[in-house]
């Protein structure tokens, strides 16, 4: 039975994962911020689950508490990093960036280091980090989550290449959701992807040994316009938001 640790930040993609991946029968743990949702997964699952809160912005702590999880699973197959934080700053508060920062840059990096780390030791397996299609271009409302998620996104290629270079049988995986349906969701947009829909394209993805996937899979052709719109466009696009 493979183990799995999942990282995430609130009842969404990452719940449903885990969720999925029990179903699957992997043994699962379960790390959050929100205890309530912790305890609530684990009276649901009982003995198919570990549960322990995180925040991975608190770097010593948390490097404790995922050794403890790993103890308690006994091994680890597989890392899923779906931790992250927005608030909207139009006003540029710095206090407000540098939350961001502290989750989506410093926390985010050391939690895939030490992942890497401990599969180096152990000469397997495989690293899931959820960026955003966010990655791709910049926006308005808050300007430290779409570069936190660009700085994400190349981290994670340049990870892969790293490993590939010392050909280690490591399996890193990015996935790119656009719009999921989630409670964090503030958008009123089309094609919003539901929860159960991206969980089921993302543990595919991680059977299948994917290396990038885009939530769902028709954000493919998102992904591919926004990359090519002139500024100008781009800006009136999303100046209407």
């Amino acid at each position: 039975m493979k183990r799995v640790i999942i990282i995430w930040w609130s009842s969404g993609i990452g719940e449903q994962v885990a969720k999925d991946m029990i179903n699957e029968w992997y043994s699962v743990g379960v790390m959050g911020r929100r205890k309530i949702l912790l305890e609530k997964l684990k009276k649901q699952y009982n003995h198919k689950i570990e549960i322990q809160d995180i925040d991975i912005g608190d770097i010593h702590i948390a490097n404790e508490k995922i050794e403890q999880l790993v103890a308690k699973l006994w091994w680890l197959d597989i890392l899923m990093l779906s931790a992250w934080t927005w608030k909207e700053n139009f006003d540029l508060d710095f206090n407000s960036e540098h939350e961001t920062i502290e989750t989506n840059v410093l926390g985010w990096t050391n939690t895939i280091d030490r992942a890497t780390k401990y599969f180096i030791r152990q000469w397997f397996w495989h690293i899931v980090a959820i960026t955003s299609i966010a990655s791709l271009r910049g926006e308005w409302w808050c300007p430290s989550y779409n570069a936190s998620k660009a700085y994400q996104s190349n981290y994670i290629e340049s990870l892969r290449l790293n490993i590939d270079k010392r050909n280690l049988p490591i399996k890193v995986l990015e996935v790119q959701p656009w719009f999921v349906d989630t409670k964090m969701a503030q958008w009123n947009v089309f094609w919003l992807c539901s929860v159960p829909k991206a969980s089921k394209q993302i543990v595919q993805a991680i059977k299948s040994w994917r290396k990038h996937i885009y939530v769902s899979k028709r954000r493919k052709i998102v992904a591919w316009i926004i990359k090519i719109l002139p500024y100008k466009m781009y800006e009136k696009i999303v100046n209407r938001v």
